[in-house]
């Protein structure tokens, strides 16, 4: 995993050079943002569904550098004064707080733009062919437009500090957390050239680890420090579950499959986790015992 993460980083670094012309300061915001840490957990998706596809880390390496470009530019947007107003991101000081709101708010616009010259870059259509590329960018697009990122922060704005339904709470959720997931776990596979059904399995699994981290983290944000947390097993169901899971005091984890891909399996933060009500979407419960060093799986 290391090794992966830092082939990621050397590709973004090639993707947005250094530079010496007259516009460095933007180049310096956005290399800023996009080079500054991360657990670049979107990329290893798209490079890990490739592979499980049949395709190999070259082939989606374009479209894997691609969503973590839009990410970086949600994120510097995200920290502005006229949305969140953050001071801090990932322990530094944000964007705007060393380059200036003007050049923060154009170091977004240049990584959203560079995010689709490099998906529809020559090496994209090299290494993933014009037409799949040409499809992994369409499919970054609508997941961060309107649609999407960009309509889940809209209603995010529209119901600040209101009580809303389990369908708004879904949308925004969807459109906030969920969408570049979706895209990158989408791009993996349209990337290994693989047939629908498979890519619209992979949009399944996405939308539900994007549900379990925006969960994971309005938990953090309102208790700090959680030691426990109802899980709910289904979306809509009308029996919820009784499982509590302890968090910190022991090993727990959760696991969801999806059988639509070969060796598929998400390990997740124990947290509230939202799913839709699936039949063929499986969740398990596992606690790695230190005395026999082994996980028991409790479905």
């Amino acid at each position: 995993m290391e090794n992966q993460i830092a082939r990621i980083e050397s590709a973004l670094n090639r993707f947005v050079p250094e530079t010496n012309e007259l516009y460095k300061t933007v180049t310096d915001a956005m290399r800023y943002s996009l080079l500054n840490g991360g657990k670049r957990v979107r990329a290893v998706l798209t490079l890990e569904f490739c592979k499980l596809c049949g395709g190999t880390e070259e082939m989606a390496m374009p479209f894997a550098c691609a969503v973590e470009m839009i990410h970086a530019y949600s994120l510097i947007h995200d920290d502005l004064p006229c949305m969140d107003n953050d001071d801090m991101r990932r322990g530094k000081p944000s964007n705007h707080k060393v380059f200036g709101e003007n050049y923060a708010l154009l170091a977004g616009d240049g990584l959203l733009t560079k995010a689709f010259e490099t998906a529809l870059s020559a090496e994209a259509f090299r290494v993933a062919g014009v037409e799949r590329a040409a499809k992994a960018a369409s499919v970054l697009a609508a997941c961060a437009g309107e649609f999407g990122m960009v309509g889940g922060q809209c209603i995010d704005l529209e119901t600040e500090n209101q009580a809303v339904s389990l369908d708004v709470l879904y949308a925004k959720d969807t459109g906030k957390t969920a969408n570049l997931i979706m895209a990158a776990c989408m791009m993996g596979c349209i990337a290994a050239g693989a047939e629908d059904k498979l890519v619209e399995a992979a949009r399944n699994y996405a939308l539900h680890i994007g549900l379990a981290f925006q969960n994971s983290a309005r938990i953090s944000a309102s208790t700090h420090r959680t030691t426990a947390a109802p899980m709910y097993p289904c979306w809509g169901s009308k029996k919820l579950s009784r499982w509590w899971i302890r968090t910190r005091t022991r090993r727990w984890k959760l696991w969801l499959f999806s059988p639509e891909i070969p060796y598929s399996c998400a390990i997740l933060p124990c947290s509230l986790l939202i799913v839709p009500n699936d039949p063929n979407t499986h969740l398990y419960c596992t606690r790695r015992t230190k005395r026999r060093g082994r996980s028991h799986l409790h479905p």
